[in-house]
């Protein structure tokens, strides 16, 4: 299995390395046809005929550099139904790996543990059995953007089998307050996030708070209870996990400028590994009134007190001139 770099701009890939079966402990690569990484970027698999098998690198993400795991090989355990390993694929989510194999006509589930990516082998779906058809010489799968379900080619069948898929769900909320309102040049604005998990049975990894702090402000600080917060003006707060039912905060405080606009603007977004249920409540709009503008009339008067003198004293100035050039 060859490794290569890549220029996004142009798409040429560089030669980084390659991993061989039998290789300084690599195993599992004979006959290695399917290959996929994990949506988090930090796992590579490869299915392989000849092998029968599932092997697992990890990767460097900056360098796309690999190191062998483990293989998971058919026969090894519960597992029945790696023979002729074709294909694999990582669910959006991280939590199942599905490998299609070509001689035994199946689809292997193994679910996957998105903290410590172990691997268990969780089904096994073969043709003409269980109702199952469409299998024979199953060889290549994919699964929908919504998750909802999985599709097998079978070479042999001349078919496409659908599957659905039952995913468990989570419902992320998020709600957003700043005070003081109305705020004022030069003193301290505080924005506070509260995301909750309205699921009652499925809690959710990799919660991300995103929020780009409105013009015109400068952060302060920015802190989450449980979790951490990184940026400056694009401020992104991490929960590793939050609970079904579980409620957790971040606080983030700017300082605002003059010249602010006269409405502040803050919209704050959340995001999780887990597949939810209601994105209209991902979102959240919070609106401050900016530093009061002075009304039309206290400008008007400000102008007046220093233009008014200057019309009269030049008015008296010109009838005292007038005058006196006809007395003399």
């Amino acid at each position: 299995m060859a490794a290569f770099s890549r220029n996004p701009a142009t798409g040429a890939p560089s030669f980084v390395e390659f991993k061989q079966d039998g290789v300084e402990g690599v195993d599992g690569l004979d006959g290695a046809i399917g290959v996929t990484i994990s949506p988090d970027g930090k796992h590579l698999y490869a299915a392989s005929c000849v092998d029968k098998a599932l092997a697992v690198f990890s990767r460097n993400a900056p360098t796309g550099e690999l190191t062998f795991v483990e293989t998971h090989k058919d026969g090894s355990g519960l597992i029945d139904g790696l023979a002729g390993a074709a294909s694999v694929i990582v669910s959006p989510n991280g939590n199942q790996v599905y490998v299609a194999g070509t001689i035994y006509n199946t689809v292997t589930m193994f679910s996957r543990n998105s903290a410590t990516v172990e691997l268990t082998i969780a089904q096994i779906w073969r043709d003409g059995v269980g109702g199952v058809d469409g299998l024979d010489g199953a060889s290549s799968i994919a699964i929908s953007p919504d998750e909802k379900h999985l599709y097998t080619s079978g070479r042999d069948d001349d078919a496409v089998a659908v599957f659905s898929r039952s995913v468990p769900s989570a419902d992320l909320e998020i709600v957003k307050t700043g005070s003081l309102d109305p705020v004022t040049v030069g003193t301290n604005l505080t924005y506070v996030i509260t995301i909750t998990n309205n699921s009652t049975s499925t809690a959710t990894t990799n919660v991300q708070i995103k929020d780009k702090l409105p013009p015109g402000s400068t952060l302060v600080f920015a802190e989450a209870i449980g979790g951490s917060c990184a940026g400056t003006t694009d401020i992104t707060c991490t929960f590793s996990t939050l609970a079904a039912g579980a409620s957790s905060t971040a606080t983030i405080v700017v300082k605002v400028a003059s010249g602010v606009s006269r409405m502040l603007t803050n919209i704050a977004s959340a995001t999780a590994d887990t597949l939810d249920s209601v994105i209209s409540n991902n979102t959240y709009k919070a609106f401050t009134a900016g530093p009061p503008v002075p009304s039309m009339s206290v400008w008007a008067l400000a102008a007046l007190s220093v233009i008014l003198p200057l019309t009269l004293s030049g008015r008296v100035l010109r009838r005292i001139v007038g005058r006196r050039s006809v007395g003399d």
